[in-house]
């Protein structure tokens, strides 16, 4: 593709920045518990979405990554990182209540009774 900046349309970063959460919200999905250190929550926004758009900007070969990644930065709805602190909390509140009693464990989310 080898796009610039100038070739940059309003639909082409849209779509890149729709990509670019996917691959973030799976990124987390895949190992919710690689971002959790003696009970807290570190999701690492900046690494992983540096890392991530780094790997979309050398599939799409665009040169000037800097002004790519900063460009997704600003499009990005930077809440779908609460939305996946939020699934990871789950995550492990849900693992406690198993351990905690697991004949009475019923199974569910903490989400399905919302």
């Amino acid at each position: 593709m080898n796009a610039q900046a100038h070739e940059w349309s309003d639909a082409f970063l849209d779509d890149r920045v729709r990509d670019l959460a996917e691959r973030i919200v799976r990124e987390y999905e895949e190992d919710p518990y690689g971002y959790v250190e003696d009970g807290l929550i570190d999701l690492r926004e900046d690494i992983t979405f540096e890392r991530l758009a780094e790997e979309l900007a050398e599939k799409l070969e665009i040169l000037d990554h800097r002004a790519f990644l900063e460009e997704l930065w600003k499009r990005l709805d930077h809440e779908i990182f609460e939305g996946v602190r939020q699934t990871i909390t789950d995550t492990l509140e849900d693992h406690a209540a198993y351990h905690k009693n697991v004949l009475e464990y019923h199974g569910l989310s903490q989400r399905d009774f919302y």
